[in-house]
């Protein structure tokens, strides 16, 4: 009767733990999933048509995808990044991370891409996004101490 009862509880201690692998590893590819489409969301909404209009170098329209920035200091800092390195050629959202802070109610991404120059500068520069009731905002943006694109705004 005893050798009976190990076995079931042996059995039964196999299911759980592969029941408990398989919720795991679905967790993860669910998680996994959706930070990809959240980085591809922001990309799509947010930097894109951002990156596009500093391209065309309309910075008061650019300004809209900001939380608070004025055009003035985008067209400088702009001004500067293309006296030294080129022309934006091209930008992308290399990793989206969701972060929280006390008293935070909107969802809050940072953002971290990578930007390319005519002259052959790469940089990354580190953005957070947070959604606002207007869509998706930038709320500030850095690069390394290390980085050649100076103070900013990016």
């Amino acid at each position: 009767m005893d050798e009976e009862v190990s076995w079931g509880r042996f059995f039964t201690g196999c299911l759980i733990l592969i029941v408990l692998g398989a919720c795991g590893a679905g967790a993860f590819y669910y998680f996994g999933r959706s930070a990809e489409e959240q980085r591809s969301v922001l990309e799509r909404d947010l930097f894109s048509p951002y990156w596009e209009l500093l391209q065309n170098k309309q910075f008061e329209r650019a300004c809209d995808y900001w939380v608070e920035q004025t055009p003035e200091k985008l067209r400088a800092s702009y001004q500067k990044i293309e006296t030294q390195h080129g022309n934006l050629t091209k930008a992308s959202v290399v990793k989206a991370i969701g972060t929280r802070s006390p008293g935070q109610q909107a969802p809050h991404f940072e953002v971290r891409t990578k930007v390319e120059f005519s002259g052959g500068h790469t940089d990354f520069v580190s953005y957070e996004a947070v959604q606002t009731k207007d869509g998706w905002k930038i709320s500030v943006s850095r690069v390394k101490g290390s980085s050649l694109l100076g103070d900013g705004p990016y």
